[in-house]
C-alpha cells in the first residue's frame, strides 16, 4: 500500500493479431492482458504457417526469448516469459515475433498491474484538487472503477464512480480533477480503496476482483 500525508496549513488546533505482410503465418497470444505483479508470468501463444519442423525463434521486444521447432503442419505452440515492468510503468504493450529464417509474424499482448493513485499527492485536503487513476481493472471483465473513502476507524465514509475502465487490461489514466475529500475529513490515515465493486468490501487475498489502496494521512501543521 502507498502511503500520502496530506497537511491542513494554516489551522492551529489505484490483442491484436498483426500478420507478417511477406507471408500467411499468423500468431496469436491467448490473452490481450497478462496481470504483472512482479511474479513469474507466462504469455502462451499459438502460431501457424511457419516452415514444418523448422527451428522457431521468439522474440519480445526485440529481445530474444526463446525457440522451438514447428510441427508437421507449421504450427507452433509454446509460453514465454512475460516482460517484467518497470516500477513507474502501470501499463504497457508488448510486440511478440516468431521467426523461422524464412517466415516472419507478429502479434502484440499488454501487461498491468493492478494499481489505483491519485496526483498531485500532496496539498492541503480541505482544498487540494487531484486527478484519479486506475490500472488492471478489466482483467477479469469490463468493469467501472469505484473509490471506496474509509475512515480512520475503519468504517467506510463514501464510495464514488471513477467511471468505466478501458482496453484489455482497463485503465482510467487520468480523470477530471475534483476535490480528494468532498466532505470534511476528520485527522488520521485514510484508505481510499480502488477496485470494481459498487459496494465495498475490505481488500484481502480472497477477494474475487482487483483491487489496490492508497493510504493517505491527515495531519495539521501548526503555525511557529
Amino acid at each position: 500500500m502507498r502511503s500520502r500525508i496530506l497537511v491542513l496549513a494554516g489551522v492551529a488546533a489505484a490483442l491484436a493479431t498483426v500478420p507478417s505482410a511477406a507471408s500467411a503465418a499468423t500468431v496469436t497470444s491467448e490473452r490481450a492482458c497478462y496481470l504483472n505483479d512482479g511474479s513469474a508470468t507466462v504469455a502462451a501463444i499459438a502460431a501457424t504457417g511457419f516452415t514444418p519442423g523448422a527451428v522457431v525463434n521468439v522474440f519480445v521486444d526485440g529481445i530474444a526469448a526463446g525457440s522451438g521447432n514447428a510441427d508437421a503442419t507449421g504450427a507452433v505452440r509454446g509460453r514465454i516469459p512475460v516482460p517484467e515492468l518497470p516500477s513507474d510503468v502501470a501499463e504497457k504493450e508488448h510486440d511478440v515475433t516468431l521467426n523461422d529464417g524464412t517466415t516472419s509474424a507478429s502479434a502484440r499482448f499488454s501487461t498491468t498491474r493492478v494499481q489505483g493513485d491519485f496526483s498531485p499527492t500532496s496539498g492541503n485536503p480541505a482544498t487540494l484538487k487531484v486527478s484519479f487513476s486506475a490500472f488492471g481493472m478489466n482483467l477479469l471483465k469490463p468493469s467501472t472503477v469505484y473509490v471506496h473513502y474509509v475512515r480512520p476507524n475503519g468504517k467506510l465514509k463514501q464510495t464514488i464512480s471513477l467511471g468505466k475502465a478501458k482496453g484489455a487490461c482497463g485503465h482510467i489514466p487520468s480523470t477530471k480533477k475534483r476535490k480528494i475529500f468532498g466532505f470534511k475529513a476528520e485527522h488520521g490515515t485514510w484508505i481510499l480503496q480502488f477496485d470494481t465493486s459498487k459496494k465495498y468490501k475490505k481488500g484481502s487475498s480472497r477477494t474475487p476482483y482487483p483491487w489496490d489502496k492508497v493510504g493517505v494521512t491527515i495531519k495539521t501543521r501548526y503555525a511557529r
